[in-house]
């Protein structure tokens, strides 16, 4: 007979293209929980998020490793402009949230040069002097 985990598995490549995500460990479980809470807030409100699979109970734990399930977005045409982009943070940050939801804005790989002026067009404000960006603020002025 096939564990809970199985069944979960199975079903999940049965609704369509998914994405598995599989954290390194059991600590990592609250952070795993966190994700699945908002994504399905974010797709709630209307948001355009990545929306885990919802006709699943999630993350499930294999062998110490939270399992999450995520479905596919495909690539469109074309790559978003910064100013689209900023313009997406824009709408994010003007919905209201009970507990702080951390998106990855400073990930080393979000640099922005060449567009930032349309990225903080769209956004509405220049993240640069904003406290926790030290990196942010070698370039661009």
């Amino acid at each position: 007979m096939p564990s809970d985990a199985e069944r979960s598995t199975r079903h999940a490549f049965t609704s369509g293209p998914v994405v598995v995500r599989i954290a390194r460990s059991r600590e990592y479980l609250d952070a795993v929980q966190g994700e699945v809470r908002v994504s399905r807030w974010l797709s709630r409100t209307g948001f355009p998020v990545t929306r885990v699979v919802d006709d699943l109970e999630q993350p499930v734990v294999v062998d110490g490793h939270p399992v999450t399930f995520w479905h596919v977005i495909e690539e469109g045409p074309r790559k978003p402009t910064y100013g689209e982009l900023g313009a997406v943070l824009r709408d994010l940050h003007s919905l209201t949230v009970r507990k702080c939801a951390v998106h990855g804005e400073a990930h080393v790989q979000n640099l922005m040069k060449e567009q930032y002026g349309a990225f903080v067009g769209a956004y509405g404000r220049d993240l640069r002097g904003r406290p926790g960006f030290p990196s942010g603020r070698t370039w661009g002025r």
